[in-house]
């Protein structure tokens, strides 16, 4: 029962840093960036750094899917694996791995606004090396 009550947290973060991502619906519904170029660094970061973390978090929950499967009796009784306290570090986990591969990004629209405003009205990453990675 405490493993189902593990899964719904990461499930519940999951759903969470997906709903943020709703705000990329701005630019659909008006067809142009109306903000200014400090709020697009903002939009870009917060972008990337939800996206990031939906996918670390899905790599999270395979994990202990997998190893719930390749040995269900240890998986249930190891606290290492299923305990409050680890759970909350594979969050705060997934949220920092997040933000060390989004900070790049924000320093470098920072740096030149032309990284992730390439025109006045466009707010998207434009940075090659970026967008690679």
């Amino acid at each position: 029962m405490f493993a189902q009550t593990v899964f719904s947290l990461l499930k519940t973060v999951l759903e969470t840093a997906n709903v943020l991502e709703c705000h990329i619906m701005i630019c659909k519904i008006v067809g142009y960036w109306p903000f200014s170029p400090i709020l697009c660094n903002i939009w870009v970061t917060i972008d990337v750094l939800c996206s990031n973390s939906s996918i670390i978090h899905i790599c999270f929950i395979s994990i202990g899917r997998y190893i719930g499967i390749r040995n269900p009796l240890h998986a249930r009784q190891a606290p290492l694996l299923v305990s409050r306290r680890a759970v909350m570090v594979k969050i705060a986990l997934v949220w920092v791995i997040s933000a060390v591969v989004t900070s790049p990004m924000t320093i470098v629209g920072l740096i030149d606004r032309s990284n992730v405003q390439p025109q006045p009205d466009v707010c998207r990453i434009s940075n090659r090396y970026f967008e690679i990675f």
